[in-house]
């Protein structure tokens, strides 16, 4: 008997891992996404367009800063985030109204994470060692 024949396969599905990590820190993930957005950033570390000189009297109205451009006038944008991870993938988003509104303006980039806020998450956040423990509870099972 060959010694190939005695190891046996371990099978691991990491889809379903990253799911539990990743859901598990879905405010944290929310919460960096919306801190981008505060300095005016979007998840490709491009920036957001200076508000238009007519809208400013608008922010300046709701006690809001006139730069940079933040899209947070009066929080509902920002209050309806959500991330969601999916089979393979996952999804951020805002439940708001306006979100479609301010996806197609701004483009779907204003969701999402820059690589800053990807080491954020994974190593001061401790994500990256909690997917680690995950997968070898999975290995030792």
């Amino acid at each position: 008997m060959d010694i190939f024949d005695e190891i046996g396969t371990i099978t691991i599905n990491l889809d379903a891992i990253c799911k539990r990590v990743f859901q598990r820190h879905s405010k944290d993930i929310e919460t960096l996404n919306k801190s981008q957005l505060a300095k005016g950033t979007r998840s490709d570390d491009s920036k957001l367009p200076a508000y238009s000189k007519s809208y400013l009297k608008t922010r300046r109205k709701y006690g809001r800063p006139t730069a940079p451009m933040d899209l947070n006038l009066k929080g509902d944008f920002y209050e309806k985030f959500f991330s969601d991870y999916l089979t393979s993938y996952m999804t951020i988003g805002s439940r708001d109204g306006k979100g479609p509104v301010l996806e197609e303006r701004f483009s779907s980039e204003i969701y999402g994470l820059t690589e800053k806020s990807k080491d954020v998450l994974l190593w001061q956040m401790g994500v990256a060692n909690e997917l680690i423990e995950e997968i070898i509870k999975e290995i030792l099972k």
